[in-house]
């Protein structure tokens, strides 16, 4: 009995740990009574008038994915987690089944912890401990949702990097084509590029307003930003800096599954 408890002890303090070097770049505020940080002038929040109005207004083929992503809406499990975070999202909109999911027994949902119950993800190093430490790569948050073992159809994500767009338009095509097919998108971004605080992060993208020419970003650090209304120029420009552990740019995960 003392050998458990010694474990658990052990095991809540090493969480403890990773949490607080969660990201070595970030202040952790000292106030527990903290608030939402004030969006960019240059963003429309989802929750305003003219946010709401953004979304009466957009094409019923840019906006289908906005009410299964809601659906499964989440927040991530901590500062770096936000890959798996828009991943989780993404695989539940789509309806598919993980294959094991003992936290809720006779039903099944993804979520940020039976993600990694794979073999072939702990072989290529990604765990939750490594990116408590340094979060996640754009290739490697896809291959997440790649490697996933689920009930009859298969998850498919495709990755876009920042420099296989010749320009803002195709970039933009790309986004519109995969929403009408019913596709689900990531965007892997660097928030200081759009005029928010912070650096690199990944959020799911729900809805288009040609109009307006802008895209719903579902934003999954809840507790730092809400969802928001954001242009297709400022989106191409977050996407080219560099990832700092990858080296490379930053960009999109297109997912859709597949019955083979």
């Amino acid at each position: 009995m003392k050998k458990v408890i010694k474990t658990l002890i052990f095991c809540s303090l090493a969480i403890t740990v990773i949490n607080a070097n969660a990201s070595p770049n970030t202040t952790l505020p000292t106030d527990t009574n903290t608030t939402r940080l004030t969006l960019p002038k240059n963003v429309v929040g989802f929750s305003t008038p003219q946010g709401q109005e953004l979304l009466r207004t957009a094409p019923e083929k840019y906006s289908q994915q906005y009410w299964k992503l809601a659906e499964y809406f989440t927040t991530e499990n901590g500062i770096s987690f936000c890959g798996p975070a828009a991943d989780v999202m993404v695989l539940n909109a789509l309806g598919l089944e993980p294959a094991l999911a003992p936290a809720h027994r006779e039903f099944t949902i993804f979520d940020q912890t039976n993600i990694f119950y794979n073999k072939d993800l702990i072989k290529d190093s990604i765990t939750p401990a490594r990116i408590y430490m340094h979060g996640l790569p754009l290739d490697e948050t896809a291959e997440i949702i790649n490697k996933q073992e689920t009930i009859d159809a298969k998850p498919v994500a495709k990755v876009y990097h920042a420099n296989k767009f010749k320009d803002e338009a195709q970039f933009k095509n790309t986004l519109l084509n995969s929403m009408k097919e019913g596709k689900y998108i990531i965007i892997n971004y660097n928030r200081a590029d759009m005029g928010a605080s912070g650096g690199g992060h990944f959020s799911p993208l729900a809805a288009y307003n040609p109009k307006a020419d802008m895209w719903l970003l579902m934003d999954v650090a809840r507790y730092k930003y809400p969802p928001a209304w954001v242009k297709t120029s400022d989106l191409y420009k977050a996407i080219q800096a560099k990832d700092s552990e990858s080296h490379k740019p930053r960009g999109v995960i297109v997912v859709s599954k597949s019955d083979g």
